[in-house]
C-alpha cells in the first residue's frame, strides 16, 4: 500500500465482550471475523462510542500470525463496531498508525 492508503471492510462478527477485554488486557490478538475470514487483530486501544456501552471505537495492529487477509499482515486499524444486535461494524486498514 502507498503512504495513507487505506482499505475499508466490514466486520461481519466482532469479538465477545469477554473475549475483547481479555485480549486488550493482556495483550492478545483476538478474533474477529471480517468479510467472511478470520482475522486476529491486536486491540491497542478501546473506546466507548457513545453512553449505551452497546457500541465502540477500537485502534489495532493486524496480528502476522493471521491465516487470512495476509496481505494486511502487520498493518495498522481503526474500526467500529456494535453488540447489539449482531456484533457488526467497519475495519479502516492502513499501513501507517
Amino acid at each position: 500500500m502507498d503512504d495513507g492508503d487505506e482499505t475499508q471492510k466490514e466486520i461481519t462478527k466482532a469479538p465477545s465482550e469477554l473475549d475483547l477485554i481479555v485480549a486488550l488486557f493482556r495483550n492478545k490478538a483476538t478474533k474477529f471475523i471480517i468479510d467472511g475470514k478470520e482475522v486476529k487483530i491486536h486491540v491497542m486501544s478501546l473506546e466507548r462510542e457513545d453512553g449505551s456501552c452497546k457500541s465502540w471505537n477500537f485502534k489495532g495492529l493486524i496480528s502476522s500470525k493471521t491465516d487470512n487477509l495476509k496481505e494486511y499482515a502487520d498493518m495498522y486499524c481503526v474500526g467500529w463496531f456494535a453488540y447489539e444486535p449482531n456484533r457488526k461494524g467497519w475495519i479502516k486498514i492502513n499501513d501507517q498508525e
